[in-house]
């Protein structure tokens, strides 16, 4: 039983380091990471100046983490008190939030039982004035609590993600953006042409065909908002209009398959 869980452990290492420069592996590190510890789903959250999102996940469907983006992190006790977290500390439990506190709000009730969120384990990969990074892996709502040695394995691999995640943006950084296999089309619209969450999301709909006004009433924001932020979509990538925007998606869309294939390919 020890050797196994040893073999998981190492292996679980060997994705979160090879995450540095191939963005795919970071599925398979928090996939692994899940069957650690006996969760259903874990998720690498990012949060900035008015805004949150999922930038990394596993076992939660594009629907909940489109609906955590434009709604729920607001909502999000669980998230509120991470905060206060120490350090290098893996909680769980009533060490993050009261679960009084967590089953009694609308974040609870509308949104992580509909999504089957039960116990969350969470700790800090980054806190600055930028951005606050934290991982997190969820458990059925009818698995109960997680157990007390999560905490302390959690403690020990929480380090390991930070410095892969720290990395993986210095080196994007230092290539200035490029793209490095396994970036999905919105987060290389972000690295590459500097858009915002909001602005990358829009771009991907209208881009491959969705009309504006659609697009606003499945996001829930006004038809105002969405051609105001294509607008300066449309500024950043240089392109003339929707026919423009949808050209470029498509030579971006060729870019990741080639990279998936031959490693970065730069901007």
């Amino acid at each position: 039983m020890l050797a196994k869980r040893r073999a998981r452990i190492l292996d679980l290492l060997d994705h979160v380091y090879a995450g540095v420069l191939d963005a795919s592996r970071w599925p398979h590190a928090l996939e692994s990471l899940v069957g650690l510890f006996g969760a259903s789903s874990a998720a690498v959250r990012v949060e900035q100046p008015g805004a949150a999102f999922l930038r990394e996940s596993y076992g939660i469907d594009q629907a909940a983490k489109d609906a955590y983006a434009r709604h729920y992190w607001r909502l999000d006790p669980w998230a509120k008190t991470v905060w206060d977290t120490p350090a290098g500390v893996f909680g769980h439990g009533d060490v993050i939030c009261p679960r009084a506190r967590v089953e009694h709000s609308a974040y609870h009730v509308d949104y992580a039982l509909r999504h089957g969120f039960g116990a969350l384990a969470a700790g800090f990969l980054e806190r600055s004035p930028a951005r606050v990074v934290t991982l997190g892996v969820l458990r059925d709502p009818r698995r109960g609590d997680f157990e007390a040695s999560v905490a302390t394995v959690g403690s020990l691999l929480t380090p390991h993600f930070a410095r892969s995640f720290a990395l993986r943006d210095a080196v994007a950084a230092r290539d200035g953006g490029a793209i490095t296999p396994g970036l999905r089309l919105e987060e290389a619209l972000r690295a590459r042409y500097h858009l915002t969450i909001a602005e990358a999301r829009i771009a991907v709909r209208v881009g491959t065909g969705r009309a504006p006004k659609e697009v606003a009433a499945e996001l829930g924001t006004s038809w105002n908002t969405v051609r105001s932020q294509l607008r300066v979509v449309f500024a950043k990538l240089q392109v003339d209009g929707q026919s423009g925007l949808a050209r470029r998606l498509t030579l971006l869309e060729l870019e990741l398959s080639r990279a998936r294939g031959l490693g970065a390919v730069p901007p």
